[in-house]
């Protein structure tokens, strides 16, 4: 089954399609799309043609702005939110389980 949403840097998250995507992986259950301009996590299951879920939120009050790549080891999704940081997501509950501050923080 081939999955064909949109093309590079047209789009948006209302029409389930994708605007600059950046990161992808899969897992036994779900692929994982890094929709840079559209600020989300698309997640698709193998038996949906749209996102079954977005994540545009690692934390509260903390929205993702310009997910920039995406890695997965196990059951985390490790989601590079900026150069500095990177949020930690639980594959099985899709919910924030950490987040990795990297380098001096104050600037």
């Amino acid at each position: 089954q081939v999955l064909q949403r949109g093309r590079s840097g047209m789009g948006s998250a209302t029409n389930h399609n994708l605007n600059n995507p950046r990161g992808l992986c899969v897992d036994a259950k779900h692929l994982y799309i890094a929709d840079m301009y559209n600020a989300r996590i698309a997640i698709w299951t193998k038996d949906n043609l749209n996102p079954v879920k977005e994540i545009r939120q690692v934390m509260p009050g903390q929205q993702i702005t310009i997910p920039a790549a995406l890695a997965l080891v196990d059951s985390l999704l490790f989601v590079f939110i900026t150069r500095r940081n990177i949020a930690v997501m639980d594959t099985e509950t899709l919910e924030r389980v950490g987040e990795i501050a990297v380098g001096n923080q104050n600037n």
